[in-house]
């Protein structure tokens, strides 16, 4: 189900998804997501919101799991929809095209409804 949620503090809507993605599925807070971002991008030198500072941020400085997304054969891509749907027990941050979400409890979590993006790549933590 899509929750439609903006934990910037200004409310803004575009160019921080990334940012907005990882402060609700870990808890931190934008601020602290944004300064968690800008110091992975300056210890690997890459922009902050580049999928390489994500993945350095969640996996090497929270803990959280890398997970692969598995395509058989003639099958299409997970949507953000189905894939928080089917992962109930998860939170996570998801990498669609051209963007930065998250889910969890079976919700996803945006500005806008990003439901119908195929989802490429994406991190997550169990949620106890």
């Amino acid at each position: 189900m899509y929750v439609k949620y903006n934990i910037n503090p200004i409310n803004k809507k575009t160019g921080d998804c990334a940012i907005r993605a990882i402060a609700v599925a870990t808890g931190l807070g934008w601020d602290e997501a944004y300064k968690g971002l800008s110091e992975a991008g300056f210890i690997i030198k890459s922009a902050m919101d580049d999928v390489e500072s994500i993945q350095y941020f969640l996996v090497d400085v929270l803990g959280w799991k890398e997970g692969k997304i598995r395509i058989t054969k003639g099958s299409k891509r997970p949507t953000v929809e189905s894939f928080s749907r089917e992962h109930p027990n998860i939170y996570a941050v998801l990498s669609v095209a051209n963007h930065i979400t998250c889910c969890g409890k079976g919700n996803y979590v945006d500005t806008w409804d990003c439901g119908d993006c195929s989802v490429y790549k994406y991190w997550y933590t169990e949620i106890n």
